[in-house]
Order: C-alpha cells, then structure tokens, then sequence
C-alpha cells in the first residue's frame, strides 16, 4: 500500500535535491500523496510546479500547505522535519559573529550550535505540542540542526517516537572506503557518541572486521584529529575532536576562509529564487545553482532511511533514544547517534554505552557535552539567560566565558528573539 509522505520545511531550497534522491533510489512511486508544509506560499507554489512533472511519471500527488495541522491527517504515515528558523540569514549571522569573537563557526555544534538550539527549541514547540496528542500514530524524522538536542526534546520532553538523521557518520564510512580504495558498499562502519562528535569501534569489511589492521597502519589520514598515538585506544575518533583537542586548527581554517559557510548559502538561495518567476520547465530537472555546493544528503542519509522505514528493512546510523543512561546523568531517555537495524516494524539499537567508559580520551567530554546540552534545554524552556550561560561554560568546545558574553551581548542586537532572554 503506498504511504503519505508530510515534509516540514517543505520550502527550502534543497527540496528538488529531496525528490531526486527520491527518484534515483527508485522510492517516489512508494507514496500516493507528498505534500511541502512551508510558510512561505509564493516560495511552495515554486517548488511543487518543478516538481509537477513527476506526478504523472510516478502515480504521486505532490502539493503544499501553510496549515501545519492538515499533517495530522491520516493521509500521512511519515513526517519529516527539516525546518531552519530563523532561515539561512539567521545562520549567517551567527557565523559573522562566531568568527568574530575566535569560536566555532559551525551550526551544530558549539557557540552557534547553541543559538541555533535556542531558535530551532522555540519554534518548534508549537509543531511538538500539536504532535503528542497522536504521537503513536507517524514516523516522525527529525533532520533539522542541532540534531541531538532536537530530537532529545521531541522524545523526553513529548514522548514522541522521533528519530533524527545526519549524513556525517555515512559521509565518513565512504571516505574511509574511498581511502582504503574498495566499494562504499562493501564497507560498514559501528559509530557511537553524539551528533557530530563520535567515534568509530569497529570496521567491516564484506562483514569482516578489519578495525585492528585499518588503525596498525593508518594513524595518519584525512579524517582523523591529530590526536597522537590513536593506535593505543579501543576507537577511533572523528575529525570534530579537533575542536575540542586542537580547536586552534578549526579557527585557523576559519580565519583563512575568505567567505563563511552560510554567506556562501544566502548566496545560492537568492540566486534560486530570481527564477520563481520563470516558465516552468515541462520535465523534471534539479536548478543548476544546488550544483554550487556538495549536496548529497538526502541521497546519503535521509531517503535510506525512508526506504528502511518502508521496508521495515536494512540498517543505518541515527540518532535514537537509549534507557541505559549512558552518560550516568540520571536521564530516562538519553539521544545518542548509533547503529541501528530494522526488522519487523522496529529497529534495534547497537548500544555501546558500556564500553565507552573504557575511552579514556573521549568518555569524560561526551558526558560534559550532554550534560551540556540538556542544561542548554532546561535553560532555553525556562527562557533563563544564566542557565544558558552556564550551558556554555561547561561545554568543551566552547568555554569561554567572556566569549559566550560578547557572542550573545552582540546577537540580541540583532535579534528579538535573544533580546527577549539576553
């Protein structure tokens, strides 16, 4: 039976990167009804007359709606949310900001992970209370930035059923096959950690473990920090560790750079839509504008995992929900980023948690960065500008106390939002 497929944030830009990935990994045809739940009619009117030629092609009605509430309908099965607030203007400011005062400039992670959290965590409250009076009833994805802390309030906070989704872990198993010089797909990888910030404990190879081998004679590659001496511990970290082992080398990159992530961004959006008034195109085809950036997420991360849900089959790398309290922070539901397999309607988790402890180098940090983040959470519900404060001083990759003052004292000038906290 086909499936009714709700995508909040359903006018963003990348949404013609969506259907392609759903086309190429031959998913379109799986649902009767896709419909682009936005904010912006002028931009989702855009968006669906390019989509508009695959309806025929593929037997799916493709629509919008401005009205959040018609997702409840039970003409959906999945809901997937990729909603930035504050658009990408907001995370250009950030960044300027970010860059400004020496910290990371990066959305989900660190000083602008944190405003972005306070964006993302106030905005979609409404979307989660309207949620929960039928939170058994959807799949519900969650890929919108910062990942973990989102998806941790939807599931601890709601009891909703959310699973969030990133492509990094899947981007690093392929660069590791890519180095190694063999098939993506005979290559599998267990992560465990946190969103963005992990450790790979094990590598297959055709099902085989290689992990030993791989680190004997691989201590220096492209994606590894520069942590010495890796071969002497039981994972492998993840380039992000270098913002909190060498964060000089993360800000010294960014210095360099002579445009921002998301100046790039704002620029590929305003190009995107000069063309909204356009002739609309009488066959499908992805704008030439999302080639400017490497934009393989969907295709990577996000469309598997719609095939797994559909096929209640196959295994992917998610950010789910453990009971084990691995972090022994006294939390009933704690959102890790781990491997999962699906199987009969269900998924089950490859729990780490008692193992990590054994990391001597990355076991302490993962802790103050939940706890970090869960503080962050009580303060932005709470509107409590020193419990945020506080949030960032214990985080290790940001600390600084008078940076996180001047970061903030400089955001609410620009930004109600923070005006109304700082």
């Amino acid at each position: 039976m086909k499936k009714g497929l709700a995508i909040w944030g359903g006018s963003s830009i990348y949404i013609p990167l969506l259907f392609e990935a759903l086309v190429q990994s031959e998913c379109l045809d799986s649902f009767h009804l896709i419909t682009l739940f936005g904010r912006d009619e002028k931009k989702l009117k855009y968006l669906v007359s390019l989509l508009s030629p695959l309806e025929h092609r593929y037997a799916v009605r493709i629509n919008f709606s401005t009205t959040f509430e018609h997702s409840l309908s039970s003409d959906y099965d999945i809901i997937f949310n990729q909603i930035r607030f504050g658009g990408i203007e907001k995370r250009n400011l950030d960044e300027k900001i970010a860059i400004k005062n020496q910290l990371i400039a990066d959305e989900t992670l660190g000083i602008v992970g944190m405003s972005n959290a306070i964006r993302a965590i106030t905005g979609i409250t409404p979307y989660f209370e309207m949620l929960s009076g039928k939170k058994n009833r959807y799949h519900l994805i969650n890929f919108t930035n910062p990942c973990s802390i989102i998806t941790q309030y939807a599931v601890a906070s709601f009891g909703l059923n959310m699973i969030g989704v990133c492509d990094y872990p899947l981007g690093l198993k392929n660069a590791i096959a890519n180095y190694m010089g063999i098939d993506q797909t005979k290559l599998t990888i267990d992560y465990f950690g946190l969103n963005h910030i992990a450790s790979v404990w094990d590598i297959y190879l055709d099902g085989k473990s290689i992990y030993a081998d791989f680190v004997k004679h691989n201590q220096e590659t492209p994606f590894r920090p520069k942590a010495k001496d890796q071969s002497l511990f039981p994972a492998l970290m993840i380039p992000n560790w270098d913002i909190i082992f060498n964060p000089e080398i993360i800000i010294g990159k960014q210095n360099k750079q002579s445009i921002n992530r998301a100046q790039l961004l704002v620029d590929i959006e305003h190009e995107f839509y000069k063309n909204m008034d356009n002739k609309r195109p009488s066959i499908f085809q992805v704008p030439p504008i999302l080639r400017k950036r490497s934009s393989d997420w969907y295709l990577l991360a996000v469309v598997p995992l719609i095939k797994n849900i559909l096929d209640s089959s196959g295994n992917h790398i998610l950010n789910v929900s453990l009971k084990s309290d691995p972090f022994a922070l006294g939390t009933k539901d704690t959102i890790v980023e781990t491997n999962v397999s699906f199987a009969g309607g269900t998924f089950e988790i490859k729990d780490y948690s008692a193992k990590i402890g054994i990391d001597e180098r990355t076991y302490p940090h993962l802790r103050q960065l939940k706890k970090a983040e869960l503080l962050l959470l009580q303060g932005i519900l709470a509107k409590d500008k020193d419990i945020i404060m506080e949030a960032g001083v214990i985080n290790p990759m940001i600390k600084a106390q008078n940076k996180i003052h001047s970061y903030f004292s400089e955001l609410k000038m620009s930004d109600e939002l923070f005006r109304q906290i700082f």
